[in-house]
């Protein structure tokens, strides 16, 4: 239904606007477009993903390449609000709007039906750490919280697999399934991150950082 008006990305240390390399900064990038809304709740702007690869243009470390760009945003002036638990859908946008048109285009689409379902067929193709990496991986975390270098760490290993199917159809069932109050289907061309989380990483109202 909408198109982004910019794609900000970044990759290996470098920025992108619009696929073009950049040398602003990704603060500067943001306020040309975003201005300093002061609203409660979404109301459109940046939405989109920073990677765990990212770290390593912050901190100066060594991570291995993704296929994904370390972080993608893309900027929305239009967007439709889902609120599950007062079941309303509230649109945020421009005020010249057909609407007319608009909510024609959205039965069009198929979005105010069921959509049918399409099964995803999923075949491994086996983990990034062999199971002794990942032990080693694991060994080392408990070196760095006995020392006292850090008091939390999450040891990971990415899992790849090809698949078949509809990849919203499987966003669904995880939406239904697994109803935390924060799921996420974006799409950038070929490339897709969804999933689910129960928290709010952080968000920023009025200059102010919350995290909960």
């Amino acid at each position: 239904l909408f198109n982004p008006e910019h794609i900000f990305s970044s990759s290996g240390g470098k920025l992108f606007a619009d696929g073009r390399k950049t040398t602003q900064s990704l603060s500067d990038l943001i306020n040309s477009v975003c201005g300093s809304g002061d609203a409660a709740n979404f109301t459109g702007g940046l939405c989109g993903y920073a990677g765990f690869n990212y770290a390593a243009s912050v901190e100066g470390v060594k991570l291995h390449k993704s296929v994904f760009p370390d972080a993608e945003y893309g900027f929305f002036t239009e967007c439709l609000v889902f609120d599950n638990f007062e079941k309303t859908c509230v649109y945020n946008g421009r005020e010249d709007k057909d609407f007319d048109a608009f909510f024609e285009k959205i039965m069009a689409a198929g979005i105010a039906e069921s959509l049918p379902e399409n099964k995803l067929e999923c075949i491994g193709k086996g983990f990034h750490y062999s199971k002794q990496g990942f032990e080693e991986l694991v060994l080392k975390a408990k070196a760095f919280l006995y020392s006292g270098d850090v008091f939390q760490l999450v040891v990971s290993n990415k899992y790849f697999f090809d698949f078949k199917g509809d990849l919203f159809s499987a966003y669904r069932e995880l939406r239904k399934n697994n109803p935390s109050p924060y799921h996420y289907f974006l799409k950038f061309g070929e490339r897709i991150v969804a999933g689910a989380s129960p928290e709010n990483f952080c968000s920023i109202r009025s200059k102010r950082v919350y995290t909960y």
